[in-house]
């Protein structure tokens, strides 16, 4: 099949949506066939493992990298991320940088984190799931359930969707393999 038979993929991103500008957004970002690679839950609290601390000192160096950005409520669970990121319009005075866009944040966050967790000994082949799912945060109330949503997100680890474990999970592909 040639590169131009094939289906094109649908971007889960909003069209016409300038993800550069301010605006809040939240995230979650997840490890490569959702495995558990950061750590587990105890008790209804996030464990974090050697590999949970990187992805935690990570995110919270992006918001010190970027001065454009502000992370609000943020919770690492064995097998991904979920985080509210605030892009500011505020243009650092000694920077002529133009603003990332929210997806360039995202990439430089998965790309400095594989490269930190790839320092330690046996790291994971791969880290994280290729893209990011975000949401646009509209307004107050939004944020208010973002927070609590993310807040209580390891006591509910059980259900979870992305828990192996849960019998609804989502299971992973198999591997492909390269011809």
């Amino acid at each position: 099949m040639t590169r131009k038979a094939l289906p094109r993929r649908r971007s889960p991103r909003l069209t016409h949506y300038d993800y550069a500008g301010p605006g809040a957004y939240f995230v979650t970002l997840c490890t490569r066939h959702h495995a558990c690679l950061f750590g587990h839950i105890e008790q209804g609290r996030m464990s974090l493992n050697a590999i949970g601390d990187i992805i935690d000192t990570t995110w919270h160096w992006l918001g010190d990298h970027h001065e454009h950005i502000v992370l609000d409520e943020q919770v690492i669970m064995p097998n991904h991320l979920h985080g509210i990121i605030f892009l500011t319009d505020q243009q650092a005075a000694r920077s002529p940088i133009p603003h990332k866009p929210l997806g360039r944040l995202i990439g430089a966050f998965k790309a400095v984190s594989t490269r930190r967790v790839k320092e330690l000994p046996h790291p994971p082949e791969r880290l994280w799931h290729r893209n990011y799912w975000d949401r646009v945060i509209r307004n107050q109330q939004e944020l208010d359930t973002v927070r609590e949503y993310i807040r209580n997100n390891p006591l509910k680890w059980e259900l979870d969707r992305l828990n192996p474990e849960h019998r609804t999970s989502v299971r992973s592909p198999p591997e492909r393999r390269m011809r």
